[in-house]
């Protein structure tokens, strides 16, 4: 998770996603720590995962094995 590798326009709608996340995270009751889950946003993107759904769904709940 060292963000190399990434452009700025990838970058900001990385932060977008994890943004909003967070937002729903805190409307949801969740307590998911903002590290934890932006581990789990570079860890879904190292994986070649793009699509924004996904990764916000990936983000809140983990990926597919820990759900």
């Amino acid at each position: 998770m060292d963000g190399v590798g990434y452009h700025s326009d990838e970058l900001k709608s990385f932060h977008r996603i994890l943004g909003a996340a967070i937002s729903e995270a805190k409307i949801r009751g969740l307590e998911n720590p903002v590290a934890e889950m932006t581990r789990r946003l570079f860890a879904a993107l190292d994986d070649g995962e793009r699509d924004p759904k996904k990764l916000k769904a990936i983000v809140l709940a983990g990926t597919p094995a820990e759900r």
